[in-house]
């Protein structure tokens, strides 16, 4: 009897890792069993090896049995196999739509966080950080032994340990570093981050590339933390007056600096802007110092915030101060931020300018602090393997009044903006949002109703049902459809703030299983005598 031929493999599923996602960095194997990465450096690693002749690498694939990179210029390049001497040039591989994690999104979501604070009540302090759904929080590296870290690090925030002040020796870093891996664990780094807005601060070049010098060789000396969690360069006020002061400095990498620092307060003569309009834009400031301080790496913004309509330094209206948040950690992932920490979920010392709650717990800022807390509420995955599903692909395209304005110094910044994300269930998530003026530029400023503009998402596969969620109205459902057909076009209006759309595609039916051979066993026949 012929045996039965196995049916063929299933074609591998795309599968896309992405640099910025470190401790642990994401990862996939190829066909021959080799596992990928992309290390603290943006090199391509293979089973832990970094591949010396790449450099610059944001995103690597698995596309069609091929090893592809991506790089910050934007140019992919693949191998078939780990040991293939050279990368050959290639067109961006991915397939229409495909989509990235949206839990990796939000862990990109932080908050500046005084966890030693004597005024802060220590539950309050936990409920608002659950409540905003933040996954990253800058902190004092003092504060690595205050009982208040304890909960949010159990439910899964993780920190930034920033030596805030300048002057420290190595022996200092790794001594204070390793009393916090034996207190709260590795899982809990982000990263090891400089001293705070160095620029105004110190002031002093030489004393910069010294402690950043410290730094870098005093994280290399704590075995648990080498080559695992990122060394962040110290911060500057802002790009417009940080770049100077760190063009003076230099680039860091040499000194084991993995990723640069900016801060950045959207305004634009004290007056709180979108962060796709100040000069410049969000991200091109952002790219900017990165160029600086960690050439084709990364960058982070440690600290940002609108205050209040009457605070001197960057004024905001309550409603545009929520629409300028929840858009600024829109951008700043859209820019390839690993993080972006507002300040901050508490007054500092009683001191409260640009703070979320206050001590108690209240929110200082209900727009803000409501609308942060329907937005994450809206996107988040709650699933087990919501960090480590392979996301699928979407098609569709999103068409519209574009918006494109040209801010001095850089090229146009164009809305609508979107990105295509998925859920561990399988739905698909979709950012769609512009950056229209909100409020009046006067002092202080009032409430602006932008035109509409019309977006249109047209669906290239037919889908099950969409939801088009606004977090200003809370949590619940706007709009939906059900049973669309390939080539359904969904209209969604924008006035300067997000709307989310919630996309469940039609399930393929399941085929039925091929008919069983049976096997049958030959009689003989014969003629009695």
């Amino acid at each position: 009897m012929p045996s039965i031929p196995a049916l063929p493999p299933p074609p591998p599923a795309v599968q896309v890792i992405d640099g910025r996602y470190q401790n642990p960095a994401q990862s996939f194997r190829d066909a021959n069993g080799v596992t990928w990465t992309i290390n603290l450096m943006a090199q391509a690693t293979a089973n832990g090896a970094p591949d010396t002749s790449t450099s610059g690498v944001w995103h690597m694939a698995l596309v069609g049995g091929r090893i592809w990179q991506g790089t910050f210029a934007g140019n992919w390049y693949y191998k078939s196999h780990a040991t293939d001497a050279t990368w050959t040039p290639g067109s961006n591989p991915l397939p229409a739509g495909q989509a990235v994690r949206i839990a990796d999104f939000q862990s990109t979501m932080g908050v500046g966080v005084r966890f030693s604070d004597p005024n802060t009540n220590p539950t309050a302090l936990t409920n608002a950080l659950h409540y905003g759904g933040w996954r990253v929080a800058r902190a004092d590296i003092g504060d690595y032994d205050s009982p208040l870290m304890r909960a949010p690090i159990s439910n899964g925030v993780r920190i930034i340990y920033s030596f805030l002040n300048s002057g420290y020796s190595q022996s200092s870093v790794t001594s204070t570093l390793s009393a916090a891996v034996s207190a709260n664990g590795v899982a809990s780094f982000f990263g090891v981050a400089g001293p705070n807005e160095s620029d105004v601060g110190v002031n002093n070049a030489g004393q910069t590339r010294a402690d950043m010098t410290n730094l870098g060789a005093g994280v290399a000396a704590v075995p648990a933390l080498r080559g695992v969690v990122p060394v962040i360069a110290y911060s500057v006020t802002n790009y417009n007056a940080g770049n100077g002061y760190a063009s003076s400095v230099g680039d860091l990498t040499s000194r084991g600096v993995h990723w640069a620092d900016v801060h950045s307060y959207v305004n634009s003569g004290g007056v709180s802007v979108q962060p796709g309009s100040q000069n410049p834009n969000f991200a091109t400031a952002a790219r900017g110092m990165m160029a600086i301080e960690t050439p084709q790496r990364r960058v982070i913004c440690s600290e940002w915030g609108s205050s209040g309509p009457t605070q001197a330094f960057t004024q905001a209206t309550r409603q545009a101060s929520g629409k300028f948040d929840v858009n600024t950690y829109l951008d700043a992932w859209s820019a390839g931020m690993p993080a972006i920490t507002a300040f901050s979920l508490m007054p500092i010392d009683g001191n409260g300018q640009w703070q979320l709650f206050d001590e108690s717990g209240n929110p200082l800022n209900t727009n803000a602090a409501d609308w942060i807390h329907n937005f994450t509420t809206i996107i988040a995955d709650t699933g087990a393997s919501a960090r480590t599903f392979t996301p699928g692909a979407l098609n569709a395209t999103v068409t519209g009044a574009v918006d494109a304005t040209t801010v001095a110094g850089t090229a146009p910044y164009t809305d609508p903006k979107y990105f295509i994300a998925q859920r561990s269930d399988g739905a698909f998530v979709i950012p769609i949002w512009n950056e229209p003026p909100v409020q009046t530029g006067s002092s202080p400023p009032s409430d602006v109703a932008p035109a509409a503009v019309s977006v249109t998402v047209t669906f290239n596969q037919a889908v099950r049902s969409v939801q088009r969620y606004d977090y200003m109205l809370g949590t619940s459902v706007q709009q939906s459809a059900s049973n669309l057909a390939n080539g359904t076009a969904f209209s969604v209006s924008l006035t300067g703030y997000a709307q989310i759309l919630v996309v469940t595609p039609a399930v393929k039916p399941t085929p039925p299983p091929p008919p069983r051979r049976r096997r049958h066993r030959q009689l003989g026949l014969g003629l009695a005598g």
